[in-house]
């Protein structure tokens, strides 16, 4: 990267900004080779890293929310089992309303 941008320079190329992703390669290498220019992030790769971050949290809570199945056993169910099968259902239909199906 140093050389690339040395060569650049080398050449004449003095720009007033560089704009570049977050690297930890660029920030020094730029304020090493062209002191005077400003260094600024791109905006779609900072764009893109809050909507992966904003799509991991809504997955996560999506797959907290994803009701459970429970096993059905023989005869009627107990109390626990009805609390459950209740609580369940309560996700489910918060679940839905947070991430309705696509028709």
């Amino acid at each position: 990267m140093r050389r690339s941008l040395l060569n650049l320079k080398c050449l004449g190329f003095s720009p007033e900004t560089v704009i570049s992703d977050r690297s930890p390669l660029y920030s020094k290498t730029i304020a090493e080779v062209w002191p005077e220019a400003k260094h600024q992030l791109c905006v779609f790769h900072v764009i893109s890293d809050i909507n992966a971050l904003v799509l991991d949290a809504a997955r996560e809570v999506r797959w907290e929310l994803k009701p459970k199945r429970i096993k059905e056993g023989k005869g009627r169910p107990s109390q626990r089992t009805q609390a459950r099968v209740k609580k369940l259902k309560e996700q489910k239909a918060q679940a839905d309303k947070l991430f309705p199906a696509c028709s």
